[in-house]
């Protein structure tokens, strides 16, 4: 196996442990701080600081990502991440939660799509959609196999002791690997800022000045709402319309086929133009949240998280994808790192929001209809807008 490879392989076993643990954790933390005397509010407003705090944090791990060893980065991150689980099972206040999710945030936009997505960019200018969905499904599987682990910890031993062990697991899980198989560039001197500057692509400030940057910013503002909010609610409207086992059961459906549509959309990537299957994929995520709110029986749940997980695996990879095939590998994690933090100043307010219309209304039917209209407005935007002429793409 190639030292590209190997790289998409160590991607995936991190992702897979950031993602469940960081991402796909905050319904679980919701549930576990409301049980704790926290109200439903309080505890969702705490992830959209988790949120916020990632999207301004990579402005400055962007700006490192070109200038020192990118494993450090990601066992720095590791640390911090796990000490933030642990502080997040202790709170006892609003000040000392939002403090706990800063530094949530902080270490997860160390760990997480960023720092992955820039390697991918640097290594791959053939197969790079096909190595993006083998990485990034990683995100998926740490869904599918700790989530569910998560709530049954959380369930049984209650979230002050759960998170103990699941802040251990995580830094078993991504300090070794980032050790041993990162590598920051390719080329003879791999690890040295210097090799930033063999890379190509548009400079950092031209691209700024283009129309298509922010409009595709702000679509996604727009989409990443609907996400974002729709995976921390996930497991209320569930326990709201389920018993607690079918419940536990449904969280895995979402990032399970996560997976699968991923994976799918990387081979169907290599056919299909990367901005018209975004745009499909917004469509898709828009209907299956219509489908949730609508729904009334298990069947018609389980089957919109199944519709749900198929285009949110693609929808978070596109961003990604689109930046790099459009910009380049040069200054790709100056201006992923940009647009996530305008992203994130956006939608950390989605997870507040849908709990605010689910506590106003009484259920989660409001909050998810509300989400998929979201969807469907940033889908008939990027509809409208188009890239310009002149693309780059990453050196291999």
């Amino acid at each position: 196996m190639s030292v590209a490879w190997k790289i998409v392989a160590a991607i995936f076993i991190i992702l897979t442990f950031t993602s469940g643990l960081g991402f796909y954790i905050q319904s679980i933390l919701v549930q576990g701080l409301i049980a704790n005397g926290f109200s439903i509010e309080l505890a969702s407003s705490g992830i959209s600081v988790f949120f916020l705090s990632t999207g301004v944090a990579g402005l400055l791990v962007g700006r490192l990502l070109e200038l020192i060893d990118i494993r450090w980065i990601f066992c720095v991150g590791a640390v911090i991440v796990a000490g933030a689980l642990m502080a997040i099972g202790r709170v006892s206040n609003a000040v000392e939660l939002y403090l706990a999710y800063i530094f949530f945030g902080i270490g997860y936009s160390a760990t997480s799509i960023l720092p992955a997505t820039t390697l991918i960019s640097r290594w791959f200018k053939e197969n790079q959609s096909r190595a993006m969905s083998i990485a990034m499904t990683g995100l998926s599987f740490g869904g599918l196999l700790l989530t569910p682990l998560s709530a049954a910890l959380v369930q049984q031993y209650g979230l002050t002791h759960a998170v103990d062990g699941l802040a251990l697991l995580l830094l078993v899980g991504v300090v070794p690997v980032s050790l041993l198989y990162l590598k920051s560039f390719p080329g003879g001197a791999a690890d040295s800022p210097a090799s930033q500057a063999q890379l190509t692509g548009i400079d950092y400030h031209t691209a700024l000045r283009q129309h298509f940057f922010w409009g595709f910013t702000f679509v996604y503002v727009l989409v990443m709402i609907a996400q974002v909010g729709s995976i921390a609610h996930q497991y209320g409207v569930l326990t709201e319309r389920l018993s607690v086992s079918q419940a536990s059961m449904g969280v895995a459906i979402m990032p399970l086929f996560s997976i699968v549509g991923r994976l799918l959309g990387g081979l169907a990537l290599e056919f299909i133009s990367t901005l018209r299957f975004t745009i499909f994929m917004m469509v898709v995520q828009g209907l299956a949240l219509v489908v949730i709110g609508s729904a009334t029986s298990i069947y018609w749940l389980y089957g919109g998280l199944a519709l749900f997980g198929s285009a949110t695996g693609n929808v978070l990879m596109l961003q990604a994808l689109v930046i790099s095939e459009v910009y380049g590998a040069r200054h790709y994690s100056r201006l992923f790192s940009l647009s996530n933090m305008l992203m994130v100043c956006g939608f950390s307010l989605g997870p507040f929001l849908m709990g605010w219309l689910q506590s106003m209304s009484g259920d989660y039917s409001l909050s998810f209809w509300f989400a998929g209209s979201f969807c469907v407005a940033g889908a008939v935007i990027l509809g409208a807008i188009r890239p310009p002429a002149q693309k780059a793409s990453s050196n291999p």
